[in-house]
């Protein structure tokens, strides 16, 4: 029988009674004859709770690596306790359960503290608690380096710890459970009418995660299109049924809406590189360069990466999470200083993303036009903004992100009233 992989979010374990009712979810699997490898975020607010109690221990001390060790060492318990919990109120019902740490389940990271990625999963003794009809709990968004030190994976990260079981566990189904019904063509806090996709495509997912839709981690959405795993989203205290990923591409006539969905992604910080002295000279490094340099160095993705002219001065301008926006300006100007150069960097927070995502963006020219002019209308002013053939994405203030989106929700009738078809497909 075809494995499945189970995960629960922070909010579907947020409390006592939470943890109660998705040990009686897991039951009923058991019921119909299957035994899950379950995957657990920390329960509510614990990892909030657990940074906070890091910056009183480390406040204004260096970033070290030792120090990062440390904190990774402290955040990973939220998830080793919320796995325990559950593995308790399983055998309390009468389920054989085992509780893993990431290290016992066998997952190998590399990387930075904080940002690890996983490299391997040796799931062997997943599957032994399976083929002995004992559900396997294990704590997400953690693994071991090759010191064998415990190394986090970041937010979002116990999603792609489900999804990369799944693939371990020969490509098994993976349901991802939250505290929402499923995918939505918009953030349904922002557009009431959002309409609930039954099958979503893993390109467009993809795109939605990377553009800011919280529902499924970036790193969850591309592994499991990488892998072709069967990827649900649904709702830990509801009967709906949810949304079905499906992986790999599916054909779109030319005439079909090229617009998907809306999403954003707030709290977001823009950055200018001001280049100081006379220019690099032929075979140097440019400030492209160094600037991109220091994103791999720091391991954060940015947007709008590109040259802003102010005046005569030039900058290299991009906007990154605002949590990134010290390690990011630290990365560059350390970069700058390898190479012999000086350089200024100016930040300007309280900013946010709002993305349309689509197929054949860049092939339908209209599709910027009417996006700009929905903006213009709602008297919503673009700060930055870049297209792609899958995402048109703009950069405006914070307060005026629930105004954007709605706008280009609006003007592209993404709503549920607009749109019967439930089911969102694209060409890959």
């Amino acid at each position: 029988m075809r494995r499945i992989v189970l995960k629960y979010g922070g909010s579907s374990l947020a409390t006592i009674e939470n943890v109660w009712h998705v040990a009686e979810l897991v039951h009923d699997v058991v019921r119909q004859g299957q035994t899950p490898a379950v995957v657990v975020s920390a329960r509510g607010d614990t990892t909030d709770e657990l940074v906070a109690t890091a910056e009183r221990f480390s406040g204004a001390a260096e970033h070290t690596a030792a120090l990062a060790r440390e904190r990774d060492q402290l955040l990973a318990c939220g998830e080793i306790s919320s796995a325990a919990q559950l593995a308790l109120a399983l055998r309390s019902r009468g389920v054989e359960a085992e509780s893993l740490t990431g290290a016992q389940a066998g997952l190998s990271v590399s990387g930075p503290h904080g940002s690890g990625v996983i490299e391997e999963i040796d799931a062997s003794r997943v599957r032994a608690n399976l083929d002995a009809g004992r559900v396997a709990v294990v704590a997400g968004f953690q693994g071991t380096n090759a010191h064998d030190d415990v190394t986090t994976l970041g937010r979002g990260g116990s999603d792609t710890t489900a999804v990369a079981l799944a693939v371990a566990l020969d490509r098994a189904r993976c349901v991802l459970n939250t505290d929402v019904d499923g995918v939505f063509s918009a953030d349904p806090s922002l557009v009431p009418d959002a309409r609930l996709f039954s099958t979503v495509s893993g390109d467009v997912l993809c795109e939605m995660a990377f553009g800011g839709a919280r529902v499924v981690h970036p790193r969850a959405a591309e592994l499991a299109q990488l892998f072709g795993i069967e990827l649900w989203v649904r709702n830990t205290f509801t009967d709906r049924p949810g949304t079905r990923v499906l992986s790999g591409g599916s054909s779109m006539i030319e005439t079909a809406p090229a617009a998907h969905a809306v999403v954003h992604d707030g709290d977001v910080a823009y950055l200018s590189v001001h280049p100081l002295g006379a220019e690099p000279e032929p075979g140097e490094a440019g400030p492209r360069e160094l600037v991109a340099e220091a994103l791999a160095a720091a391991g954060v993705p940015a947007d709008f990466v590109g040259d802003t002219r102010l005046g005569a001065d030039v900058a290299v301008g991009l906007a990154v999470s605002s949590s990134a926006a010290t390690p990011v300006a630290e990365a560059v100007t350390a970069a700058f200083t390898r190479a012999g150069r000086k350089v200024r960097v100016d930040t300007v927070g309280s900013l946010a993303t709002v993305s349309l995502v689509g197929s054949g963006l860049l092939s339908r020219p209209r599709c910027l036009a009417d996006a700009l002019a929905a903006l213009r209308e709602a008297r919503v002013i673009p700060l930055a903004c870049t297209t792609t053939q899958s995402r048109c994405t703009v950069l405006v203030r914070d307060e005026d992100t629930g105004t954007a989106v709605r706008a280009l929700h609006d003007a592209f009738e993404l709503d549920a009233r607009a749109r019967t078809d439930s089911t969102l497909v694209s060409a890959s």
